[in-house]
């Protein structure tokens, strides 16, 4: 590139003063013609020739006569000096001497020539000043490389505290309106997204360059080519190379490359030159702009990492004290005995994470779709009070709607806070989790929790507070399930059931007899082990239709007595009894006959009846309502004794007493075997052995010594 830049200046304009015009004429023909870098402007009078220097007619080289009438050719020197004081400067007289030889070196002569009339001495002439010129122009070029390395240098201090591809452009650009005037510099910067190079930062004195100039694309322009290339372009006459803008008025342009980021552009325009210093300058500018882009992307990929690990370790650390507080809150919920406690219990511990400043619970009505505050901890300000929780658009009928945790990041701007948001923001509240308390698709609640911080509910906060409205909703359910097992009194409540496609229902339609559920103990891998009794039907018969159905993978006889034969078979569906149970019920009584079948179910005191038949009718749609009444067992001594005993026992030993009790094991002969028994549970015999003697051993504790349990 700089023998490029390099022939663009390499002429050598001669300015030849002296008073004898046939003289002139000889010099500068022959100096013109025997050589084609030099061209000669002839002047008789020295203050016309000095009016030539001052008008910047791009003087490379003086020449001029000693004697010239009334002005010496020192005199002349000494007025050049006071225009140019590097202009090379020959002295080329007839009429010399030493005496005039030093008086010229000490005003700054370059060079000292005796005339002569000969070709050698023409020769001669043009080495002297093309000799002059290189040194002069030498000595400019090292002092204006000089200079703009000093100015480079100032300004990389700037380009490489830097830190962003927009600060580095606009570095670049000062820095180089700093030491060129160029009429057009600009740094491009490609936009991966849109494919196209975009003038980040500019100087212009373009006249069709006044705002924004244009983009760059593949195979559109002479920068793209460059910067796919990879390589530094230097085009003397833009107007000839194909793929250049049409409307711009740029002569010559210079594209440096800044590795993969974009290119460095610098141009010039009319007759003037792109000189072999300012291309060095600019590839150097451009070799330590790209080399700062590369810091600042690698810096740049260094802070996003950092900032997502601190983001991860934040979230981490949240969610470290979150699980904390959950396993705390599971804990509370095994203890507790009441919803109240349940919900309070929540309420209190979720308030202790740092950045949740209130929770409330509230219970759910599903026949109005309506929700009352029933428990709730921290600072709220009164706000609960303050807002509508019967209006149709807030964060807990969203929540309801869509049946899973709702998150407001940013209570300012999201619309879904409805009427809610003023009064949560005058409350300190800028983001919000919504919770509803579920299971197995019944609705008992809905948990709120707010936070003083924004974007305080991220995916996995969501994740465990998802897993914890669960929590909170099955044991809301055992609660409902346990008071309906323990308690006096309770409501009882009769369906029937038409038509049903349970295994049950189906086998006394296929055999034409009476079927009794005796008992259903859920196993480990999501099958049921069913107990049930029929009345007059033959046991191949029976046997035969259970083999028939999908769902039943073993079905067996346990005892047979009089009419009524007891007998055992596992299945994969659910039946009326389980989602009674799912839903805080207890069923009583499952019976089935060929005309359909009933189901009596205790539920607690404190239960919705009409809620909880809903969700029952929601499931079996062919669900009767029959009756409610109002039950009390006939002494508390059968429910404190029970009690009693539920409390000792382990869910294994009283799953293991009832699979004994039901399948004859107490029978004399007995029907089933321990081996057997343990077969169908899936344990080992000793294991079953084992939770057998434990259970019959703290139910007869229970029964014989009341005081030590």
């Amino acid at each position: 590139m700089d023998t490029e830049l390099a022939s663009m200046s390499d002429r050598i304009h001669v300015l030849h003063l002296d008073d004898n015009e046939q003289f002139l004429d000889v010099v500068s023909t022959f100096l013109e013609e025997d050589n084609d870098d030099i061209d000669v402007t002839t002047e008789t009078e020295a203050s016309e020739a000095l009016s030539v220097l001052q008008n910047g007619a791009g003087v490379d080289c003086v020449l001029s006569d000693y004697r010239m009438g009334p002005t010496d050719g020192v005199d002349f020197l000494r007025e050049v000096r006071a225009v140019d004081e590097r202009l090379p400067f020959i002295l080329y007289t007839g009429k010399g001497s030493e005496a005039v030889a030093s008086e010229a070196i000490t005003q700054g002569v370059t060079d000292y020539l005796q005339k002569e009339h000969s070709a050698d001495q023409y020769d001669l002439l043009a080495n002297r000043i093309r000799n002059a010129v290189d040194r002069a122009r030498a000595q400019e070029s090292l002092e204006e490389r000089e200079s703009m390395l000093t100015a480079l240098h100032d300004g990389m201090r700037s380009l490489m505290l830097a830190e962003t591809r927009e600060d580095i452009a606009g570095e670049t650009v000062e820095i180089a309106v700093d030491v060129l005037e160029l009429p057009w510099i600009a740094v491009y910067l490609l936009d991966e997204s849109a494919g196209v190079l975009r003038p980040e930062a500019f100087i212009s004195d373009l006249d069709d360059v006044t705002e924004e100039p244009p983009t760059f694309s593949g195979g559109e322009s002479l920068a793209w080519d460059a910067f796919v290339d990879g390589e530094t372009r230097h085009h003397e006459d833009v107007s000839e190379m194909e793929g250049h803008d049409a409307e711009s008025v740029l002569t010559s342009e210079l594209i440096v490359p800044l590795g993969d980021h974009g290119v460095l552009l610098a141009g010039t325009t009319g007759d003037d030159p792109l000189e072999a210093v300012t291309g060095e300058f600019v590839e150097t500018l451009g070799a330590n702009a790209e080399a700062a882009l590369d810091r600042a992307e690698r810096e740049a990929v260094l802070r996003e990492r950092d900032r997502k690990l601190e983001e991860q370790n934040s979230q981490l650390k949240r969610l470290n004290r979150i699980n904390t507080v959950i396993r705390n809150i599971d804990q509370a919920l095994v203890q507790a005995s009441t919803r109240e406690e349940i919900e309070q219990e929540v309420c209190d511990r979720l308030v202790n994470v740092d950045l949740y400043e209130f929770a409330w619970i509230g219970g759910y009505n599903n026949i109005n779709e309506t929700i009352s505050p029933r428990a709730k901890g921290g600072t709220e300000g009164n706000y609960l009070a303050s807002i509508d929780l019967d209006s149709e658009s807030n964060p807990i009928q969203d929540a309801l709607h869509e049946g899973e945790v709702g998150i407001v990041q940013n209570i300012f701007e999201d619309e879904s806070m409805g009427s809610w948001r003023k009064q949560a923001l005058k409350s300190g509240f800028r983001s919000v989790a919504t919770v509803p308390l579920t299971y197995e698709g019944a609705v008992y609640g809905l948990l709120q929790i707010y936070a003083s911080q924004l974007d305080t509910f991220d995916g996995d906060t969501r994740s465990v507070l998802a897993e914890l409205g669960e929590t909170i909703g099955y044991a809301i359910n055992a609660i409902d399930r346990k008071e309906a097992l323990l308690t006096d009194s309770v409501v009882q409540v009769e369906f029937r059931i038409p038509n049903s496609e349970d295994f049950l229902y189906t086998l006394s339609k296929r055999t034409g007899s009476n079927v009794d559920l005796r008992t259903i103990l859920p196993q480990s891998d999501g099958s049921y082990l069913i107990f049930f009794s029929i009345t007059d039907a033959e046991v191949e018969d029976v046997l035969a239709s259970a083999e028939e159905s999908l769902s039943v993978s073993e079905a067996k006889l346990i005892s047979e007595r009089n009419d009524t034969a007891l007998l055992e078979c596992r299945t994969t569906d659910t039946n009326i009894a389980t989602t009674v149970a799912d839903h805080g019920g207890v069923p009583r009584s499952v019976s089935a006959d060929p005309n359909g079948g009933r189901v009596v179910v205790d539920l607690p005191q404190t239960a919705d009846v009409r809620s909880f038949a809903e969700r029952l009718t929601g499931e079996y749609p062919s669900v009767e309502f029959v009756a409610r009444r109002e039950r009390t067992s006939d002494t508390g001594s059968r429910r404190s004794f029970r009690e009693r005993l539920d409390d000792h026992l382990t869910d294994r030993q009283r799953e293991v007493l009832e699979a004994a009790y039901f399948s004859g094991y107490f029978e004399w002969p007995r029907e089933k075997n321990g081996e057997q028994i343990a077969e169908a549970l899936g344990v080992a015999p000793p294991t079953f052995n084992q939770h057998l003697r434990a259970g019959e051993r703290k139910l007869f504790e229970t029964l014989f010594e009341p005081d030590s349990v």
